[in-house]
């Protein structure tokens, strides 16, 4: 029966997880979901004990006593726990087909006032209940930070994982679907890098945003320290222990950075400050808009044809501050267009990006010229 309804409800699952959109069936109340979600946290970890024992069972280690049970608990529970690992990350797995990477870093999804979802969204939701779940179990936090069991620990609860083999981890992801670390790189104990964020609007409907951050090689993050969504951080760069980097910060290759928020403070030493020139605009470029128009439909995350020259922030639900956010790394990593966080806010229409690319074009050739 258990095995029934676990295929029953997977085959619901993958029938409906290519498509996400306003006009996706609906399921049942949240009322009717609940007691579904409950039942699908608690399937695999019930299995799993029921597994383990019919192993000890089979080879003749299952305790009988009492003392027997105290004495060998710490062992009994480490091999149920990685049996439900194991079974977590089977039907991560199987759910790989059907959900494919994203092809932008930026993610939004408004869920209703109204206690209804999408089958996409209940299954989005119940990872990160099974995330909860995960890390409030005994010794999974530990192995989150061993190479040996991390990528068991992190795909149990994650369909992607983009870790290069040879960084030190030095505490559990959140969001490891979209978290990029790069080679030698390290993150000190406590560190969080936080991929997403929840807001509650007016109209009581909450708006959940999701973007990468990547993190180049041979970087260090110190304890402690909190990197929000949509950072990037350059290659040997170094991030000082404390410290909250926020979201869609551009921290260059070999820059410290440190403080709440965080800020440039010095290049790394025996490394070269980075040339201050800007990028190059697009050859051929004749018209500001254009290209004004389809960065910001990429930093959204939505169709260049929803945009036009005179759309504004009021527009589109998406571009709130966070958006701006995005824009502003957008400029940055497309023409070297580096804003004061104080700034943000002028990034508030498809005119005023496009006149912030104009000017940086116009200074280019004097900014370029020899001293």
């Amino acid at each position: 029966m258990p095995l029934r309804f676990f295929c029953l409800s997977n085959s619901t699952l993958f029938s409906n997880l290519p498509h996400m959109d306003k006009h996706e069936p609906k399921d049942p109340p949240l009322v009717l979901i609940m007691p579904l979600v409950l039942l699908r946290i608690l399937f695999f970890p019930t299995v799993a004990g029921m597994l383990l024992v019919k192993v000890l069972a089979f080879v003749g280690l299952l305790p009988h006593s009492p003392a027997a049970c105290l004495i060998f608990a710490p062992a009994i529970y480490v091999a149920w726990l990685l049996v439900y690992l194991a079974l977590c990350c089977l039907e991560m797995a199987l759910l790989r087909p059907f959900n494919t990477e994203s092809e932008t870093d930026f993610e939004y999804r408004q869920f209703s006032a109204n206690p209804s979802f999408t089958i996409r969204n209940y299954t989005f939701l119940l990872l990160y209940a099974r995330r909860k779940l995960l890390l409030n179990l005994p010794v999974v936090e530990f192995f989150a930070t061993l190479k040996g069991f991390r990528q068991l620990v992190f795909n149990a609860y994650s369909i992607h994982t983009h870790l290069a083999p040879t960084c030190t981890t030095g505490n559990y992801l959140p969001d490891p679907d979209i978290t990029y670390i790069g080679h030698r790189s390290i993150t000190g104990d406590s560190t969080r890098l936080v991929a997403h964020t929840a807001i509650m609007q007016h109209d009581g409907s909450t708006v959940f945003r999701r973007a990468a951050i990547r993190i180049g090689d041979f970087v260090t993050v110190g304890g402690n320290a909190v990197v929000m969504l949509g950072t990037t951080i350059g290659d040997g760069a170094l991030v000082e222990a404390d410290s909250y980097v926020p979201p869609f910060t551009r921290i260059g290759a070999n820059e410290v950075w440190g403080g709440n928020p965080a800020v440039l403070i010095r290049i790394r030493d025996g490394v070269s400050a980075p040339g201050s020139g800007p990028a190059p605009l697009p050859s051929g470029t004749s018209s500001i808009d254009e290209p004004a128009l389809q960065l910001i439909a990429r930093a959204l995350a939505v169709p260049v044809e929803t945009m036009k020259p005179d759309s504004r922030m009021q527009d589109l639900a998406v571009w709130d501050s966070l958006g701006q956010m995005s824009i502003s790394a957008a400029l940055h990593d497309r023409y070297g267009i580096m804003l004061d966080q104080n700034k943000y806010h002028l990034l508030d229409s498809v005119a005023a990006v496009a006149q912030i690319i104009r000017d940086h074009r116009d200074s280019a050739p004097e900014r370029a010229a020899p001293e």
